[in-house]
C-alpha cells in the first residue's frame, strides 16, 4: 500500500524493558535461569515492610523468634517488689507480641505464592510433605522448599548434578560481548552466591575476595576491555599499579576506565570517553 500525502511514518525506536520500581515484587521464575535471588531480595524488603517481625523469615530461612530480653532493674536501684511487676509486665508484653505474629503467618505465605509463577507452584509442590504444610498455609515450609528448589541454578534435583552445575558456572562464567557491565557484575555475584550454597562441612566453598577479583578481572569481554585488561596487567607487573582486593572494586575500576572513541571529530581537541558512557551511546544506536 503506498503511503497517502501527509501521512508521518513514526520514527523507529528500540524496545525497551520497562525498569522495575523499587520495592516491586518479581514473579520467581521456573527452572534454569530463574531468578530466585532476586526475587528473594524484593521479597525480603516487602515482607519487613508489610509484615515486621513475621516477615524476617526470608532472609533467616526460618521463623524469627522472640527473646524475652529483661534489664538489670535491681542495678538501676528499683525496688524488688516493683521489679517483680515490671518483669511481668515484660513477660505479658512479650506474649502479646507473639500473638501477634500468628496471624500474619498465613497472609505471609498467600503473598509469598502470590508472587511465584504457575510453573514453579508445580516444582515447590514435589516436595514430599507439600500437603500438610500447605493445607496449614505454612510460610515457614513454603520458603524452604523455594530455597530448596532454587538456590542453585539447575535443572536438575538431583543435589550431586546442582552442586556440579552451580561449580561449574562459577569457573567458567565470562561477559560476553553483548552483556553490559552491570549485568555482567550482577550474574557474577550470583553465580558465586549459587556455588556457595552447595558448600558443607566437608566440602566448604569459600573463594577470597582477591580471588574472585581476578576471575572478575579475567572474565571481562576482550573485544571492550582489551585495552583495560593489558594495561592493568602490565601495571601489575612493574608494581605499578596494586591489584584490586574485592570484585567490586574492580567492577568500578573497570567502570570507570578511559577509552577513545573509535570516530574522531575534526579539530585539535582530544575527547575521551569512559566505558559506561560509550555503552550509553551504542544503546540509543
Amino acid at each position: 500500500m503506498n503511503d497517502q500525502p501527509g501521512d508521518k511514518k513514526k520514527p523507529f525506536r528500540p524496545f525497551k524493558k520497562p525498569e522495575e520500581k523499587p520495592g516491586s515484587l518479581l514473579v520467581l521464575r521456573y527452572g534454569k535461569g530463574n531468578n530466585y535471588y532476586k526475587f528473594k531480595q524484593a521479597l525480603a524488603e516487602i515482607a519487613i515492610k508489610d509484615y515486621g517481625n513475621p516477615g524476617k523469615l526470608i532472609k533467616l530461612e526460618k521463623y524469627y523468634v522472640l527473646k524475652l530480653d529483661l534489664l538489670d532493674y535491681v542495678a538501676m536501684g528499683i525496688d524488688q517488689s516493683q521489679v517483680a511487676i515490671m518483669e511481668t509486665d515484660s513477660i505479658k508484653g512479650l506474649a502479646k507480641e507473639i500473638d501477634k505474629m500468628q496471624p500474619d503467618r498465613p497472609r505471609l505465605c498467600g503473598l509469598i505464592r502470590q508472587h511465584m509463577s504457575v510453573e514453579s507452584r508445580g516444582d515447590v509442590a514435589k516436595q514430599l510433605d507439600y500437603a500438610n504444610w500447605h493445607a496449614e498455609k505454612d510460610p515457614e515450609k513454603l520458603w524452604q522448599a523455594i530455597v530448596k528448589t532454587y538456590k542453585v541454578d539447575s535443572a536438575s534435583h538431583v543435589m550431586e548434578v546442582m552442586e556440579l552445575t552451580a561449580k561449574k558456572a562459577y569457573q567458567g562464567i565470562k561477559m560476553g560481548t553483548f552483556k553490559t557491565l552491570a549485568m555482567y557484575s550482577k550474574r557474577f555475584h550470583e553465580t558465586y552466591r549459587a556455588c556457595k550454597a552447595t558448600a558443607s562441612a566437608t566440602d566448604p566453598v569459600d573463594v577470597k575476595d582477591e580471588v574472585q577479583a581476578m576471575k572478575f578481572f579475567h572474565g571481562l569481554d576482550n573485544q571492550h576491555y582489551a585495552a583495560f585488561k593489558m594495561s592493568m596487567m602490565n601495571g601489575w607487573a612493574t608494581t605499578a599499579v596494586k591489584a584490586p582486593k574485592t570484585p567490586n572494586e574492580m567492577y568500578r575500576l573497570a567502570g570507570s576506565w578511559i577509552k577513545q572513541p573509535t570516530r574522531t571529530e575534526s579539530g585539535y581537541a582530544a575527547t575521551f570517553v569512559t566505558i559506561k558512557e560509550d555503552a550509553k551511546r551504542t544503546s540509543k544506536k
